[in-house]
């Protein structure tokens, strides 16, 4: 059990040592962060995207027969979703 000195003593101790948190940036600072107006766009064909869908949609029907019961639903749940970025992607060609 701490006695009162040992527990003043302990708190002067981890006073001294604990850093301060920074200070949390501005919303621009995070915007410039993720939309710099430099960032070069990405060279992929079309064809690939179109083939990594169709490889997504094999694996899902691989893990559809593999699993059963929740597993199986988390599986198409989580498939589902990554069909559905990559035809996010297809849809953003012309932007």
């Amino acid at each position: 059990m701490f006695t009162t000195q040992d527990r003043s003593a302990f708190e002067r101790q981890w006073s001294t040592q604990a850093t301060a948190t920074p200070a949390p940036k501005p919303v621009t600072d995070l915007k410039d962060l993720f939309h710099k107006p430099d960032d070069p766009n990405l060279d992929v064909r079309k064809s690939s995207i179109t083939s990594l869908l169709r490889w997504a949609h094999a694996r899902q029907m691989d893990s559809l027969k593999e699993f059963r019961g929740q597993d199986r639903d988390h599986q198409a749940i989580y498939w589902d979703g990554y069909k559905r970025a990559i035809q996010e992607i297809l849809e953003m060609e012309h932007q």
